[in-house]
């Protein structure tokens, strides 16, 4: 996989060393090389240099951070829009019977706080710690099989 597809491809998998390995040292090295941008430019000349040269690096780097993500989801065998579909499964209220009671707010409150608690768990435990599926799956081959690296 070149380099191009990794970082700004969504088709394929990428295993949690690659994720470890390469994704998180160019998110962290991005926002430290702006950080230090930020303390070596003087205020006044900042402004235009952030959005000359800054804000191109952040989209980029944001891109290829997303792409990472869901090339993590892809290998547990899951759709990017997974944390949709289990929110499309909920039984959701007829609004109309709920309306006049004041009960609508408190659903669609808990039903956020579900979507929330969804998004947590994918993003913080299962794209970076939970293993891959074996072989090859829905989404491309295993990529800790030898050839495939």
């Amino acid at each position: 996989m070149s380099l191009w597809q990794f970082y700004f491809s969504i088709k394929g998998r990428i295993s949690r060393s690659q994720f470890w390995f390469k994704g998180v040292p160019l998110f962290v090295g991005i926002y430290l090389f702006i950080y230090l941008i930020n303390i070596i430019i003087p205020i006044e000349l900042y402004e235009g240099i952030s959005f000359i040269i800054i804000y191109p690096i952040i989209l980029l780097n944001s891109w290829s951070v997303f792409v990472l993500m869901v090339k993590r989801i892809h290998d547990r065998n899951k759709s990017f829009w997974y944390p949709l579909e289990k929110y499309a499964d909920l039984p959701k209220p007829n609004t109309i019977d709920y309306l006049f009671l004041g009960v609508i707010f408190i659903v669609f409150i808990i039903l956020f706080i579900y979507m929330i608690l969804i998004w947590i768990w994918l993003f913080i435990i299962e794209v970076p710690f939970l293993k891959g599926t074996n072989g090859p799956n829905f989404f491309g081959p295993d990529p800790l099989n030898s050839e495939y690296k």
